[in-house]
Parts: C-alpha cells; structure tokens; sequence
C-alpha cells in the first residue's frame, strides 16, 4: 500500500483519476471486502480505491469495536495492495457528506466512485444532504453478503444469507473471481425501487450493480466463529487474524 498523495486544490491534477470509496463498518475487514474492492477495480478502471472505516456507523445499534482498532485491521489487510489506500480517519465526522467532501479537499479534480451493499443503497433517500452528495458520485452496488441462502462460511451448514442503469454508454464485464464465472443475485428490482424514491426527491444519480457475488463471509460469523474457536484462516487476511487475537478483540 503505497500513499495516496494530497494535491492542493488551486493545482490542476496531472491526469484525471478515477477513484473509488469503500466505507464500511469492517468488523473485521475480511475476504469478501477485499474481493469486492479487486471486482470493482477491475470492472470500472479505478485508479485506486480508500478505504474509510465508519467511526460512527449510524445503522449500527449494539457493540461495535473501537474505530481505532477496525482502522488498524483495513490498514493490515491491503497493505500489500498498491491501489490499496487508507482514507482519513473519520472520528469527527457522523455523516457521509463530510467524509466524502474531506476526502474531495484532499484529492480534487478527480472522477468518484462509492462502494456499498445493496441493503445500505436502499438508504440513500434518507441520508443526510443527499442531494450534494449523491450526484457528485456513481455508486457501485454489491449484494448484500448474505442476502440469499447459501453456506455458513466458518461452519460449512446453510443458513439464510446485469449491470445497472447509471452510465448509459458503458458496459460492465463480468468480474473472474478465481476460476469460476459469477454473477449476482437479482436485486435490480429493490435497487429500481430506491432510485424511484430519488426522482420523486429529484435526486440525479449514476449507479451500477456490480455483476459479481463474492465469497459467503459475513463480519458476524466471523466474530462467532472466533469466540466458538472455529478456523478463519480461510476468511481473513494472515495480518488480520493476528491484530484479533494480539488485541483480543473478540473475546
């Protein structure tokens, strides 16, 4: 992870860039993130993606890990990923709109990008100043990373767990993750919903659905299966696995 150097705003940058946000509780951060970031990567040709981990997650109601802990994990986790960088902390922001236009002070003149799950999309049309920050974005859409039935990641039992219409002229490919071809759970209509809801607000945005499912891995059975003992070696990056346990974050 190299750095992702500030310009000053009266500076033209030296080439437009494309740049993407991926904000997130990350509790831990696992597999699944990282493989999510490489799709849209590749999918729509960032220049690189930061990493923001939400201090203040506001859809968040019980316990969550201390902001300073799940910063650490997202710095340890793409570390070795040079389009892999981690945004500013966020301790005194509580909403996305000053995040994004800290992050825009930092790193003007660029094209962005704004990573999140399907179940945080159908949101939008309640987020506060959404009418400054949705425009000024295209945001890419994930499947909810349990949003259909598939398997228990760290147990291997089942439990309960196309491209969008944002920029007319351009054509998303599917994403090869590993050796196996993959699309995504159909969500197009929930997703049709909310953008209903936004022009009734007279809300512009440019969206895609990330045509790509990612492995079966929730943050929550992770914190499960590390109080039961279970092996997560298989879901989480090596660094990741040894900051839980050094800190004891999990117990």
């Amino acid at each position: 992870m190299e750095p992702l150097q500030a310009t000053r705003a009266d500076t033209p940058a030296p080439h437009h860039r494309r740049l993407g946000i991926f904000g997130g509780t990350f509790d831990p951060v696992h597999n699944g993130h990282l493989a999510l970031a490489r799709a849209a990567l590749k999918l729509f040709d960032l220049h690189a993606i930061l990493w923001i981990p939400t201090w203040h997650p506001p859809h968040k109601s019980g316990l969550i890990t201390k902001g300073v802990h799940r910063r650490a994990m997202v710095e340890a986790a793409i570390a070795r990923d040079p389009q892999f960088h981690l945004g500013p902390p966020t301790a005194k922001f509580h909403y996305a709109i000053d995040t994004f236009t800290h992050v825009q002070i930092l790193h003007p003149n660029n094209e962005w990008y704004w990573l999140l799950g399907s179940d945080t999309f159908k949101t939008l049309p309640r987020w506060y100043q959404r009418q400054q920050l949705i425009p000024a974005v295209t945001w890419l859409v994930f499947p909810r990373l349990t949003s259909s039935p598939t398997k228990d990641a760290t147990t291997g039992r089942r439990g309960d767990g196309a491209t969008g219409r944002g920029e007319e002229k351009r054509k998303s490919k599917l994403y090869n993750l590993g050796n196996s071809l993959l699309t995504p759970t159909p969500i197009e209509s929930s997703c049709e919903q909310t953008i209903r809801q936004l022009r009734r607000q007279e809300i512009p945005i440019r969206w895609h659905l990330i045509p790509t499912t990612i492995p079966p891995i929730s943050s929550t059975q992770i914190r499960q299966g590390y109080c039961q003992g279970r092996p997560l070696s298989h879901l989480l990056p090596k660094a990741v696995l040894a900051y839980i346990t050094t800190h004891q974050l999990y117990p």
